[in-house]
């Protein structure tokens, strides 16, 4: 008797294919610097230049603020993408060099007037002049308290008190929240769960096969054989079978796991992420 497996392997599949698609596509890179975008030059530049932007987005989000600069600045001299130099100036302003971040962003102004962070970086132009003027104005106040006093006239004017502005404290990295982790776990375990149903169903069709073929084979040497010897071969086809189909709802529990964490990971950041 021939036995036809379940139509679900198409689905399984099709899980497996919906699963490894959608992992690169959830947008996560919230503490990562924007603006990066990398320009097509040659294929060598091209591939060399993203690779350092990669790396410099890692050094950036450990605050390793030296290795990300000289990673964006190598990254900007094989493409000149104008996005490169938000990353830069980012990156000095992290690590407290105000003039070399003001002068950046003022280039990335000029030379990309369209780009979306245009409005941080005009943000930042503002505050960095009022905080590197108040640096520069220290300077003098400083010299003054190391020089020698000098003769008191008889007449002393009115003491002046300078007040300088304490410069505002850097924003740390936005963290993740809870629920985009918890979305991010759950995203990885459906997607490992649909790739793990897709290759159980894809091994399984092999040996629903030779099943079948065993099946028609025993079939037709019913007569004219050792009965001893067919019932045998009967039996272990029928534990194949047995096997097969084990393996088969194991991959539907898989699929089912995939679909559904893949499913609360979108719901998560959605709806709740905000």
């Amino acid at each position: 008797m021939m036995w036809h497996r379940p139509a679900c392997r198409g689905a399984l599949l099709l899980v497996t294919i919906l699963g490894s698609g959608i992992a690169p596509s959830v947008a996560l890179g919230q503490q990562a610097p924007t603006g990066g975008a990398v320009a097509a030059g040659s294929a060598a530049d091209d591939k060399e230049a993203r690779s350092l932007f990669n790396q410099g987005q890692v050094h950036y989000s450990l605050g390793e603020y030296e290795q990300a600069i000289a990673d964006f600045r190598r990254a900007y001299e094989l493409t000149s993408a104008p996005g490169l130099l938000f990353n830069i100036a980012q990156a000095h302003r992290l690590n407290g060099q105000c003039k070399q971040a003001l002068e950046i962003y003022r280039h990335f102004v000029r030379l990309a007037p369209q780009s979306e962070s245009r409005a941080e970086a005009q943000t930042q132009i503002a505050a960095l002049a009022v905080r590197c003027g108040a640096v520069a104005s220290s300077q003098p106040v400083e010299s003054q308290k190391k020089a020698p006093l000098e003769t008191v006239s008889a007449a002393p004017g009115p003491t002046v008190v300078i007040h300088q502005e304490s410069a505002a404290p850097e924003p740390a990295p936005p963290r993740w929240s809870k629920r985009r982790r918890a979305a991010v776990a759950l995203l990885a375990t459906g997607v490992g769960a649909g790739l793990v149903a897709g290759g159980t169903a894809w091994w399984n069709q092999g040996r629903y096969d030779q099943w079948t073929d065993e099946d028609r084979r025993l079939a037709a040497a019913m007569t004219g054989t050792d009965p001893s010897e067919w019932i045998a071969d009967q039996q272990r086809n029928d534990a194949l079978l047995r096997s097969i189909q084990r393996a088969d709802n194991v991959s539907l529990v898989l699929a089912g796991v995939s679909v559904a964490a893949i499913v609360t990971s979108a719901v998560l950041v959605v709806f709740f992420d905000r």
